[in-house]
């Protein structure tokens, strides 16, 4: 599971380097997990 994740990490859009994920949230209305991810320049970034 943690390769598939490295894989699929999405890129900051302000420095172009891979976030890590640091955190997933359960969304109710949708029944999925939420991503959140953060930037070594502290951009944070979430799938949808």
């Amino acid at each position: 599971m943690l390769q598939d994740q490295i894989k699929t990490r999405p890129r900051c859009p302000k420095c172009n380097k891979p976030a890590r994920l640091i955190d997933r949230v359960w969304r109710m209305q949708t029944r999925s997990y939420v991503r959140v991810y953060k930037c070594d320049c502290g951009e944070l970034i979430w799938d949808d």
